[in-house]
């Protein structure tokens, strides 16, 4: 096997990391930032689509617990 072969063998049968450690927090290797702002554009469509999705702001109602 070619050291190209065996290198691309090696990522097939990596065993996949865990994404929280045993007390259920992020681990050290998560895949993504959890507490990175957005970009401006990307808060912008998000925005869009939370209006686009829930337009009498049902989904603020649900994460306040109350009325809007």
């Amino acid at each position: 096997m070619s050291g190209i072969a065996a290198r691309a063998a090696r990522l097939f049968h990596r065993r996949p990391a865990a994404l929280v450690d045993p007390l259920g927090f992020p681990s050290r290797r998560h895949p993504e930032s959890l507490d990175r702002e957005l970009a401006e554009r990307d808060e912008t469509w998000l925005a869009a689509l939370a209006d686009l999705l829930w337009p009498d702001d049902e989904y603020t109602r649900i994460i306040t617990g109350g009325g809007s």
